[in-house]
């Protein structure tokens, strides 16, 4: 895809194309790379990846601005009238880079974003299982819980680091809610 902008496409059981867009995000470093996709059962498309500053989070964003570097994204495309439209996008991250790298959303379609973060400060919520750094450099695991139905940092359900370090990249939801 051209700077900045990622495609989602949709096939049919049989293989054919049904649907296919392309989702043009203005980062000014073209460096916007969907890395993980998941389907509500509502039909909305989420994406996570990651991107520099530039994009247009929304008003409800539970993370607006990115200031520097690269951060983890969550983009929720909707069904409309044969396309898909962009209806929320947010940052998530700290002041070191982030990589969102596995994505699931659950019935009431909150996304459940795994990754890594480099070392440095990354947003955890008050409850999480691991609030800190336990490194000084190099990359720690996160996991956090982003109902995008809620506004701002509010939407953040939980945020956790996880372990000393490496990476993440599978997330699966049960049917009551639980993120494994």
């Amino acid at each position: 895809t051209g700077k900045g902008s990622f495609i989602v496409r949709k096939f049919a059981l049989d293989g054919n194309l049904e649907q296919s867009a392309t989702v043009a995000l203005q980062d000014p470093e073209g460096k916007v790379q969907a890395t993980a996709i998941a389907v509500s059962t509502a039909g909305a498309v989420y994406v996570a990846g990651f991107a520099g500053p530039g994009l247009p989070a929304g008003d409800n964003a539970a993370q607006g601005l990115n200031e520097a570097g690269t951060k983890a994204f969550l983009a929720i495309l909707e069904p409309n009238a044969g396309s898909l439209v962009l209806k929320y996008l947010t940052y998530l991250g700290g002041s070191s880079s982030t990589f969102a790298s596995g994505l699931a959303v659950d019935r009431a379609g909150v996304a459940y974003i795994v990754g890594d973060a480099s070392a440095g400060e990354f947003p955890t919520t008050a409850n999480a299982l691991q609030p800190g750094f336990a490194i000084s450099q190099g990359s720690i695991a996160f996991l956090s819980k982003v109902d995008p139905r809620l506004s701002g940092p509010s939407a953040i359900v939980y945020s956790t680091l996880l372990g000393a370090g490496g990476r993440i990249h599978g997330i699966a939801t049960d049917n009551f809610g639980n993120a494994y």
